[in-house]
């Protein structure tokens, strides 16, 4: 959908409600959106690695840490926020603002 509001200026990464809007998605909201897939028989496929597509099926886990939710794999020790699993999904540099 493209915005053709010239009034509005375009949303930044820096923009503090839609961090807060992007770190309050569920795990269930970022599977039906394709962001992160279910392994096998419990946690998730690893965004970074594609651990966890295997008979035990245990890439990556998401635990709330600190009011924040990560996503941790076990194999690879990649650890993401929402926002860092946006950015690996769609290749982009969580890191700029």
């Amino acid at each position: 959908m493209v915005n053709t509001n010239n009034n509005t200026a375009p949303m930044k990464a820096g923009n503090n409600s839609l961090k807060e809007s992007l770190k309050s998605i569920t795990p269930a909201e970022l599977e039906s959106h394709g962001i992160i897939q279910h392994a096998g028989r419990k946690g998730y496929i690893c965004p970074a690695c594609g651990n966890g597509t295997g008979k035990d099926g245990t890439g990556a886990e998401i635990n709330l840490v600190d009011g924040v939710q990560i996503t941790h794999c076990f194999k690879c020790d990649a650890s993401f926020d929402n926002i860092g699993l946006l950015a690996e999904h769609f290749n982009l540099d969580a890191k700029n603002d």
